[in-house]
Protein backbone atom coordinates (compact mmCIF):
# COMPACT_ATOMS: atom_id res chain seq x y z
CA UNK A 1 0.00 0.00 0.00
CA UNK A 2 2.73 2.30 0.66
CA UNK A 3 4.65 1.90 -2.28
CA UNK A 4 1.47 2.41 -4.01
CA UNK A 5 0.33 5.56 -2.65
CA UNK A 6 4.15 6.63 -3.12
CA UNK A 7 3.57 6.46 -6.75
CA UNK A 8 0.48 8.16 -7.17
CA UNK A 9 2.12 11.05 -5.01
CA UNK A 10 0.30 10.44 -1.86
CA UNK A 11 2.91 11.04 0.27
CA UNK A 12 1.37 11.17 4.01
CA UNK A 13 -0.75 8.15 2.98
CA UNK A 14 3.07 6.47 1.98
CA UNK A 15 4.18 7.36 5.25
CA UNK A 16 1.79 5.89 7.18
CA UNK A 17 1.64 2.57 4.88
CA UNK A 18 5.08 2.04 6.01
CA UNK A 19 4.93 3.01 9.47
CA UNK A 20 2.48 -0.05 10.18
CA UNK A 21 4.61 -2.22 8.44
CA UNK A 22 7.02 -1.44 10.73
CA UNK A 23 4.73 -1.53 13.53
CA UNK A 24 4.24 -5.14 12.17
CA UNK A 25 7.38 -6.13 11.81
CA UNK A 26 10.22 -3.90 13.15
CA UNK A 27 12.91 -5.82 11.35
CA UNK A 28 11.50 -4.90 8.25
CA UNK A 29 14.14 -3.16 6.76
CA UNK A 30 12.75 -2.32 3.05
CA UNK A 31 9.93 -0.07 4.76
CA UNK A 32 12.63 2.17 6.69
CA UNK A 33 14.15 2.29 2.95
CA UNK A 34 11.00 3.30 1.54
CA UNK A 35 10.29 5.47 4.72
CA UNK A 36 13.49 7.19 3.89
CA UNK A 37 12.52 7.75 0.14
CA UNK A 38 9.41 9.58 1.52
CA UNK A 39 11.50 12.37 3.27
CA UNK A 40 13.46 12.58 -0.07
CA UNK A 41 10.70 13.56 -1.76
CA UNK A 42 10.15 16.38 0.78
CA UNK A 43 13.78 17.46 1.06
CA UNK A 44 14.51 15.84 4.24
CA UNK A 45 17.68 14.81 3.47
CA UNK A 46 19.60 13.83 6.96
CA UNK A 47 16.38 11.95 8.33
CA UNK A 48 15.95 9.90 5.43
CA UNK A 49 19.70 9.24 5.81
CA UNK A 50 19.18 8.22 8.85
CA UNK A 51 16.24 6.13 7.93
CA UNK A 52 18.25 4.30 5.09
CA UNK A 53 21.31 3.81 7.77
CA UNK A 54 18.26 1.80 9.79
CA UNK A 55 17.31 -0.12 7.17
CA UNK A 56 20.72 -0.91 6.57
CA UNK A 57 21.45 -1.95 10.51
CA UNK A 58 18.09 -4.10 10.10
CA UNK A 59 19.18 -5.71 6.87
CA UNK A 60 23.30 -5.11 6.13
CA UNK A 61 23.07 -6.84 2.48
CA UNK A 62 20.56 -4.88 0.81
CA UNK A 63 23.11 -3.18 -2.50
CA UNK A 64 20.27 -0.71 -3.07
CA UNK A 65 20.14 1.40 0.62
CA UNK A 66 23.81 2.29 0.37
CA UNK A 67 23.22 3.22 -3.02
CA UNK A 68 20.19 5.93 -1.96
CA UNK A 69 22.40 7.04 0.68
CA UNK A 70 25.48 8.15 -1.72
CA UNK A 71 22.56 9.48 -3.80
CA UNK A 72 21.06 11.52 -1.24
CA UNK A 73 24.24 12.79 -0.16
CA UNK A 74 24.97 13.98 -3.57
CA UNK A 75 21.61 16.32 -3.42
CA UNK A 76 23.95 17.92 -0.37
CA UNK A 77 25.78 20.91 -1.48
CA UNK A 78 28.31 20.07 2.22
CA UNK A 79 28.15 16.02 1.29
CA UNK A 80 31.75 14.46 1.62
CA UNK A 81 33.01 13.44 -1.35
CA UNK A 82 34.84 10.33 0.56
CA UNK A 83 31.74 8.88 2.11
CA UNK A 84 29.62 9.26 -1.02
CA UNK A 85 32.31 7.42 -2.98
CA UNK A 86 32.44 4.57 -0.06
CA UNK A 87 28.54 4.18 -0.70
CA UNK A 88 28.92 3.96 -3.85
CA UNK A 89 32.00 1.34 -3.95
CA UNK A 90 29.90 -0.33 -1.08
CA UNK A 91 26.96 -1.10 -3.42
CA UNK A 92 28.88 -1.66 -6.93
CA UNK A 93 31.01 -4.50 -4.75
CA UNK A 94 27.50 -6.04 -3.54
CA UNK A 95 25.98 -5.38 -6.90
CA UNK A 96 28.60 -5.15 -9.81
CA UNK A 97 25.38 -4.69 -12.72
CA UNK A 98 23.90 -1.99 -11.09
CA UNK A 99 24.35 0.61 -13.83
CA UNK A 100 22.85 3.82 -11.64
CA UNK A 101 25.68 3.41 -8.61
CA UNK A 102 28.28 2.86 -11.38
CA UNK A 103 27.00 5.88 -13.29
CA UNK A 104 26.80 7.60 -9.97
CA UNK A 105 30.25 7.12 -9.07
CA UNK A 106 31.65 8.21 -12.80
CA UNK A 107 29.58 11.55 -12.34
CA UNK A 108 31.20 12.17 -8.57
CA UNK A 109 34.69 10.86 -10.32
CA UNK A 110 33.99 13.87 -12.86
CA UNK A 111 32.89 16.41 -10.22
CA UNK A 112 35.76 15.90 -8.44
CA UNK A 113 38.09 15.77 -11.06
CA UNK A 114 38.96 12.28 -11.48
CA UNK A 115 38.74 11.55 -14.95
CA UNK A 116 40.55 9.13 -15.73
CA UNK A 117 38.66 6.99 -12.63
CA UNK A 118 35.54 8.68 -14.33
CA UNK A 119 36.09 7.29 -17.80
CA UNK A 120 36.55 3.74 -16.78
CA UNK A 121 33.42 3.59 -14.40
CA UNK A 122 31.52 5.23 -17.10
CA UNK A 123 32.49 3.08 -20.03
CA UNK A 124 31.68 0.02 -17.26
CA UNK A 125 28.01 1.56 -17.29
CA UNK A 126 27.89 1.65 -21.26
CA UNK A 127 28.77 -2.09 -21.10
CA UNK A 128 26.34 -2.25 -18.62
CA UNK A 129 23.87 -0.17 -19.78
CA UNK A 130 24.48 1.33 -22.85
CA UNK A 131 21.36 3.22 -23.53
CA UNK A 132 21.64 5.61 -20.92
CA UNK A 133 22.33 9.17 -22.33
CA UNK A 134 23.49 10.71 -19.13
CA UNK A 135 26.63 8.12 -19.68
CA UNK A 136 27.55 9.69 -22.42
CA UNK A 137 27.40 13.07 -21.40
CA UNK A 138 29.66 11.97 -18.27
CA UNK A 139 31.97 10.36 -20.57
CA UNK A 140 31.86 13.17 -23.18
CA UNK A 141 33.23 16.02 -19.88
CA UNK A 142 35.48 13.21 -18.65
CA UNK A 143 37.02 12.46 -22.80
CA UNK A 144 37.29 16.49 -22.64
CA UNK A 145 39.16 16.63 -19.66
CA UNK A 146 41.54 13.93 -20.53
CA UNK A 147 42.47 15.57 -23.92
CA UNK A 148 40.48 13.46 -25.38
CA UNK A 149 38.65 15.62 -28.16
CA UNK A 150 37.29 13.03 -30.68
CA UNK A 151 35.94 10.93 -28.14
CA UNK A 152 34.59 13.58 -26.50
CA UNK A 153 33.15 14.18 -29.28
CA UNK A 154 31.57 10.92 -30.48
CA UNK A 155 30.22 10.61 -26.47
CA UNK A 156 28.28 13.95 -26.68
CA UNK A 157 27.43 13.07 -29.99
CA UNK A 158 25.61 9.87 -28.63
CA UNK A 159 24.29 11.58 -25.78
CA UNK A 160 22.44 13.97 -28.11
CA UNK A 161 21.21 11.14 -30.49
CA UNK A 162 19.80 9.10 -26.95
CA UNK A 163 18.62 12.07 -25.59
CA UNK A 164 16.69 13.00 -28.92
CA UNK A 165 15.61 9.51 -28.97
CA UNK A 166 14.13 9.61 -25.53
CA UNK A 167 12.22 12.35 -26.20
CA UNK A 168 10.80 11.26 -29.41
CA UNK A 169 9.51 8.54 -27.64
CA UNK A 170 8.12 10.06 -24.68
CA UNK A 171 6.43 12.54 -27.28
CA UNK A 172 5.23 9.95 -29.20
CA UNK A 173 3.53 7.94 -25.69
CA UNK A 174 2.05 11.24 -25.16
CA UNK A 175 -0.12 11.09 -28.94
CA UNK A 176 -0.86 7.71 -28.63
CA UNK A 177 -2.41 8.57 -25.07
CA UNK A 178 -3.78 11.34 -26.03
CA UNK A 179 -5.33 9.52 -28.89
CA UNK A 180 -6.60 6.87 -27.14
CA UNK A 181 -8.39 9.53 -24.58
CA UNK A 182 -9.96 10.96 -28.11
CA UNK A 183 -11.73 7.69 -28.69
CA UNK A 184 -12.57 7.21 -25.83
CA UNK A 185 -17.14 7.31 -25.96
CA UNK A 186 -18.24 9.36 -23.05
Amino acid sequence: MGIANSRLGKNDEAVQAFNRAIELNANFAQAYAYLGMTRVEIGQYDEAIRLYEQALRKDPDIAVVHYLIADTLLKQTDADPKRIETHLKQTIRMDATYAPARLALGKLYVRTDRPTEAVAELESVVKISPDLAETYYQLGRAYGRLKRPEDARQALAKFKTLSDTQKQQEQDERREIVHRLADVLF
